[in-house]
């Protein structure tokens, strides 16, 4: 059934928009073509009027159309995406891959990361903030070194421990 929502192009929401504005645009067409029609005089005043009407009632339906509403094939694809990203071992991609894939992996899925004291808060792209604590990481309470892919080093200590060191490989 070619006329269902969703079967041909048609039937997404960009062709059925895009369906939308040639419609519009063929209705304005057909509206100079009457005004030409009536101010050569080939068309009566009688004629004139109720075909603007009929051309006005057309466009004002679909004026008042609007947008056509989203369909569930994007939310379908989103839980398809979420399932094959929750199916693959993270670790062993992390192991595999360069410094360069990694700062891409990064800066693909972390909006921010804070380090603090006593814990991390990581906020990823499309999931918003996580507060995770030094352990689940591996790392300790007392001083937190934090390393960039492929960059410096440095070693955060907490207010009123001891500094042992800034930047790496300065002491």
């Amino acid at each position: 059934m070619g006329g269902a929502v969703g079967d041909g192009p048609g039937g997404t929401p960009a062709g059925l928009q895009a369906q939308r504005r040639r419609e519009i645009t063929d209705i304005d067409a057909q509206r100079r073509k009457l005004f030409e029609l009536y101010y050569a005089d080939k068309i009566s005043p009688e004629s004139f009027h109720a075909e603007d009407l009929r051309l006005n009632e057309r466009l004002a339906t679909l004026q008042q159309q609007g947008e056509p509403e989203p369909t569930n094939d994007s939310i379908d694809q989103s839980d398809r995406v979420l399932a094959v990203l929750a199916e693959l071992d993270w670790d062993v991609i992390w192991d595999a891959a360069t410094d360069t894939e990694r700062r891409t992996l990064l800066d693909e899925f972390l909006v921010r990361l804070d380090v603090f004291p006593d814990h991390l808060e990581v906020d990823i792209r499309g999931a918003g903030k996580l507060n995770v604590a030094l352990h689940e990481v591996g790392l300790r309470n007392r001083a937190v070194e934090t390393t960039g892919v492929g960059g410096m080093s440095r070693t955060i200590t907490p207010r009123g421990s001891q500094t042992t060191s800034g930047v790496s490989g300065v002491r």
